[in-house]
């Protein structure tokens, strides 16, 4: 089998894992949300540390204050969720936390921010504070600080600080940011990161967009990917499945993956790419042994404005 496949198969694996993460968590929500159905608010705001799960059932401003914070402990759905599609602002200043361990059949997912719906135009999530999200477990592990289940069609800012750890004895998957289609913005000018170590696999991707990207996606700060495994780790600072809109940088983005068996990072990964990359910053990656592209451009003939030193594959 040709390596366009075998990578192919790769981002399809990652993105079938976290739907099963997805599912998941959904069953660990039924309940909370039951019980914290309430009539709807104008809006939301959490001014003082709360150690459980912010459930917000309606479309409505969210605000975590600076001196607001959500921090959750073996959680059974993670920092805050929104159910439904959201057109609203939700604006985190403060500082929200996620760790969990253990899971029921050594399976177990954390959640920094959790949309279950799409990010309609108008839609708003601004994070100027920090989102830290952390899984352990025996068996599968996977973290996802800020995760849109549907479309991003509205904005994604971040000047704060994101980041995803997931750690497994088996498979471990570790997301900074997450979207289906992006036909909105994402901007990034603080950090996000993600990690994943496992016994067996590990993946690890900064800002993965597993739909189509019609719209702007930019960063001016710093996204980096990690993942180690014997078996097989596969990072991917940016990650994409269909590039058709426009990408920026003049930040960082580095991707690392390490292992035994077979590595793969990738600074920039797009799958299908007919859209415009801008880099006039610095974008790398390493691999012990398996693939090492600071770009990975797969089907598509899109156009390329970048450094003269930018290794693409």
């Amino acid at each position: 089998m040709c390596k366009s496949n075998l990578r192919a198969m790769l981002v399809a694996e990652i993105k079938c894992k976290l739907c099963f993460m997805l599912a998941v968590k959904l069953l660990s929500f039924g309940s909370l949300a039951a019980l914290m159905g309430s009539p709807a608010a104008s809006q939301v705001v959490i001014s003082e540390p709360v150690s459980s799960t912010v459930v917000v059932n309606d479309d409505v401003d969210v605000t975590i204050a600076p001196t607001g914070a959500v921090r959750v402990t073996d959680p059974g759905g993670g920092g805050v969720a929104i159910f439904g599609d959201y057109s609203s602002t939700f604006s985190n200043e403060g500082a929200i936390s996620s760790e969990s361990s253990g899971g029921l059949f050594g399976i177990n997912t954390a959640n920094g921010v959790l949309i279950l719906g799409d990010v309609l135009a108008g839609g708003k999530i601004i994070n100027d504070g920090s989102v830290s999200v952390t899984a352990d477990s025996s068996v599968v592990a996977g973290a996802t600080a800020y995760l849109i289940s549907g479309d991003l069609s509205g904005s994604l800012f971040n000047s704060g600080e994101i980041s995803a750890s997931a750690n497994s004895g088996s498979n471990a998957d570790a997301f900074g940011v997450f979207s289906g289609d992006l036909s909105g913005s994402l901007f990034n000018s603080g950090e996000i990161s993600a990690s994943a170590n496992s016994g067996f696999r590990a993946d690890a991707v900064g800002v993965f967009v597993s739909g189509k990207t019609q719209g702007d996606l930019t960063n001016e700060g710093i996204v980096s990917a990690t993942a180690s495994a014997p078996n097989v780790a596969n990072a991917s600072g940016v990650l994409i499945g269909d590039m058709q809109g426009e990408f920026s940088n003049t930040g960082v983005i580095t991707a690392s993956a390490s292992g035994a068996g077979t590595s793969n990072a990738y600074g920039l990964y797009f799958e299908n790419f007919d859209g415009v990359i801008t880099d006039v910053g610095q974008i790398s990656a390493s691999a012990d042994n398996g693939d090492a592209y600071a770009i990975f451009l797969g089907s598509g003939n899109g156009t390329l404005n970048l450094r003269s030193t930018d290794q693409v594959q």
